[in-house]
């Protein structure tokens, strides 16, 4: 179906206004633009924004990844809330290659220091399957929980918080790398949305 150019336009500066705000994967900004505008123009918005690498659903994975385990969620909790953006599995997995079992392990330990320490009875079953099921909820796996549980009540807690030395809980391997590209992430998501204010949004977008 062939649209007029206004109609291609507005779908445009629509698709660049939806990305100068965050960050979408391709499904988020098709549901977005599918709300007034027909599918097949959707898609070919969705496509040029894409070409034009605003959309780049790689560095959109890593940055959530990321983001999600230093929010105190679980690989499984993780994996659901990608999938639900629409983020292919593919992508998914790559991340999770990124982060160990040990990185999880540390991520429930601190937070059963953080949440959970003054609910946390290892003498009361009750209490201990309390603070499992929490856990659980956040998406940790029940092995992981019983490690980190165990070393918590062994007296380990106390090593780990003092290797942390005040820097940031969980950064996957390849470290240096990962946080410069998302910076630079972050600067052409700024350079984005002062294109738009300056209304020039046009420029090389063709349909």
């Amino acid at each position: 179906m062939s649209y007029t150019d206004d109609e291609r336009i507005r779908a445009k500066r629509r698709a660049l206004y939806i990305l100068a705000q965050r960050d979408h994967s391709k499904k988020e900004l098709y549901d977005k633009l599918i709300k007034n505008y027909p599918p097949d123009l959707c898609e070919m918005v969705v496509g040029l924004m894409c070409e034009h690498d605003l959309i780049n659903e790689e560095k959109y994975t890593e940055k959530l990844y990321r983001a999600y385990i230093n929010k105190g969620w679980g690989k499984s909790k993780i994996r659901f809330e990608l999938r639900r953006k629409g983020l292919p599995d593919s992508l998914i997995s790559q991340q999770e290659e990124e982060y160990d079992t040990e990185d999880f392990i540390d991520e429930i330990m601190h937070l059963v220091d953080k949440k959970y320490a003054s609910k946390l009875d290892f003498s009361d079953y009750k209490s201990v399957q309390r603070v499992t099921a929490a856990l659980a909820r956040r998406g940790f796996a029940y092995d992981d929980i019983k490690l980190a549980l165990s070393r918590i009540k062994d007296g380990d807690y106390a090593e780990y918080s003092a290797d942390l030395n005040g820097h940031d809980r969980i950064y996957p391997r390849q470290e240096s790398g990962n946080r410069d590209r998302i910076c630079l992430w972050a600067a052409d998501r700024y350079i984005l949305r002062e294109c738009f204010r300056s209304e020039t949004p046009e420029r090389n977008f063709e349909i």
